[in-house]
Parts: C-alpha cells; structure tokens; sequence
C-alpha cells in the first residue's frame, strides 16, 4: 500500500512538473481614433527586451484580419476536433464487437 501511494505521488509529481505553463506575454489594445482609424498597440514582454509596436489600420483592414484570425483558430480546432476523433476510432474499434449484415 504504500509503494502505490508513493508511485502515485511521484507520478503526480512529475506530471506538474513536465506541463509547461503558458504565460500570455502579449497584450494588444485597441483604440478607435476617427470613424474610418484603428489604432492597434502592440506589447511584448516575453524576452528581456520590451517591445511595444503601435500600428494604425483603415478600420476595414483591421476587420479583415480579425475575421481571418477567428477562421484560422476555427480550423485548428476543427483539426484537433477530427484527429482525436480518428485517433479515438482507431484504439477503440478492435474492441467492440460490430454486427455485419
């Protein structure tokens, strides 16, 4: 019993240690200057170096890149979604029993 508490709290441990965790070192802030200007400020804090970007968009621009921002992060998911998936069919399927007719 208490070998298996043991390999469990070091498997624990290990697994937390092994995860990498994610630390969101870009912030965007978007600012609206006139009805047809979008002013977009970028900041980088992942490296020793600070870096801060400042760009000005035509709005329209500025909506196009968002819209393929979300199409782009909607494939990805839907990839994932389908890999798993297929991954899933594949483990499982020899072992359930299916009925030809």
């Amino acid at each position: 019993m208490k070998n298996l508490i043991l390999i469990l709290l070091l498997s624990f441990a290990l697994n937390t240690n092994a995860q990498e965790r994610k630390r969101n070192c870009v912030t965007i802030k978007v600012e609206h200057l006139d009805n047809y200007k979008v002013k977009v400020i970028k900041k980088d804090t992942c490296g020793e170096k600070t870096v801060i970007t400042i760009r000005t968009y035509l709005k329209k621009e500025w909506e196009a890149k968002q819209r393929k921002r979300k199409l782009r992060k909607k494939e990805i998911n839907n990839e994932k979604n389908i890999s798993t998936c297929f991954i899933n069919d594949i483990l499982f399927s020899s072992t359930r029993k299916e009925k030809v007719i």
